[in-house]
């Protein structure tokens, strides 16, 4: 696998500071990214918080020529991070020049690590509302047309944001949800 290197330009402190970066990665160095991350975030807990933070982290670690030692050997380590994406625009430079779909395995691969090393699965919103749709699409099945607008035009009356507890609030409001009760 031929990986190509480009040079970028981050500004820190007002000085421009040159670094080369890759646009892929090998197999082991995806490894190495992978339980870079899942090492530092499961230990003796699951820090989930720091998830994406550590995720750019790894790009800058891994991607790139910057030497991060002082960060890796600091008793600030999160701190010192944090301070190095305040100051600089490193990741956004790599993500954008990053072979298309790469930044997403990754975080997919992440994912599944995470999954595999502590048992939990983290269900996007748009899985649970997907699954509310299949559960909803299943209860009104053979009712009719009637109730169906009715329990549209609830949906329709929610006020602000549409949020999945709004939407099981209409829904349980609706006559349609009553009558099958």
């Amino acid at each position: 696998m031929n990986i190509e290197v480009k040079k970028g330009i981050y500004v820190k402190n007002g000085e421009e500071h040159e670094f080369e970066f890759k646009t892929n990665l090998k197999s082991e160095d995806k490894i190495k990214f992978i339980n870079g991350i899942t090492d530092i975030i499961i230990g003796d807990n699951y820090h989930s918080i720091i998830k994406d933070l550590i995720f750019d982290y790894m790009i800058i670690k891994i991607f790139t020529n910057i030497d991060v030692y002082n960060i890796d050997n600091s008793p600030d380590f999160l701190s010192n991070i944090e301070n190095l994406f305040d100051d600089t625009n490193i990741v956004e430079i790599v993500k954008v020049n990053a072979v298309k779909g790469l930044i997403g395995e990754l975080r997919k691969a992440v994912d599944k690590n995470i999954e595999f090393k502590t048992g939990i699965h983290e269900e996007s919103l748009a899985d649970n509302l997907s699954n509310l749709v299949k559960t909803i699409t299943s209860k009104i099945a053979g009712l009719d047309m009637e109730s169906v607008i009715n329990t549209a035009e609830k949906l329709n009356n929610v006020s602000g944001e549409l949020t999945p507890e709004k939407i099981i609030k209409a829904y349980s409001e609706s006559d349609i949800f009553k009558n099958i009760r």
